[in-house]
């Protein structure tokens, strides 16, 4: 996981320098020690799940973006860039994270996107809650979402509506592994984790209480497929 790690400590050191805070003060801030953010800057370790919803609260930005900035635009000064502007297209960002339909992947992340997809900023727009800044692309891998996600297929991920206000498709981060699911409410305060493909089970967590090794990072709101 040393490319995972090695980009999220450029971006911890990027925000931390931003901030003009030395990593003592971080530290402070944190509670923990410093030599533990310095591990973190030199890519040696990365923090736990709980720790990361710390970070990026302190620093005001979504969980996600430790690791991928939503700043990161279209490719710069390319054909793709004025073929969006012209056609007005927005290009969403595609990133090789494997999110897992089967037993799960460790992520592991590039330095930058594979590619660009185009989207139609109309449709964007009119996708009531869409925002590009929240958007990306990921491929899924596995089967246990068949017949509803198959292996290869590309899900577009809405990253601010990772509070599950509704039954559907998500992305899930469990320990170091990417997953996409779907999750169903059964009470104000359990979800069901479910696999589409009967050959795989199912769990429940405390929406109050969840694990601390799990998150949720998005919805899944347009699904892409080769033919």
């Amino acid at each position: 996981m040393a490319i995972l790690s090695e980009r999220f400590g450029k971006r911890l050191k990027s925000l931390r320098e931003d901030a003009g805070l030395s990593k003592r003060d971080l530290a402070n801030k944190l509670g923990i020690n410093e030599n533990q953010i310095g591990k973190w800057e030199r890519g040696d370790a990365r923090p736990r799940p709980d720790m990361e919803d710390s970070l990026a609260e302190f620093f005001k930005i979504d969980p996600l973006d430790l690791y991928t900035s939503p700043d990161e635009g279209p490719t710069r000064g390319g054909d793709e860039t004025a073929f969006a502007e012209e056609k007005d297209y927005v290009l969403i960002p595609l990133y090789d994270l494997e999110a897992s339909a089967g037993d799960g992947r460790v992520v592991e992340e590039p330095r930058e996107p594979q590619k660009h997809l185009a989207f139609q900023l109309s449709w964007i727009k009119g996708k009531k809650g869409l925002s590009r800044k929240d958007l990306l692309l990921v491929t899924v891998v596995g089967d246990s979402m068949e017949p509803t996600l198959r292996e290869g297929d590309v899900v577009l991920v809405d990253r601010s509506k990772s509070h599950v206000p509704e039954d559907g498709l998500y992305v899930l981060r469990v320990d170091n592994t990417m997953l996409v699911k779907r999750l169903h409410k059964l009470s104000y305060r359990t979800l069901r984790v479910i696999c589409d493909n009967d050959a795989y089970g199912y769990f429940d967590f405390d929406v109050k209480g969840p694990p601390k090794d799990l998150r949720v990072l998005g919805k899944v709101v347009w699904i892409g497929r080769e033919i």
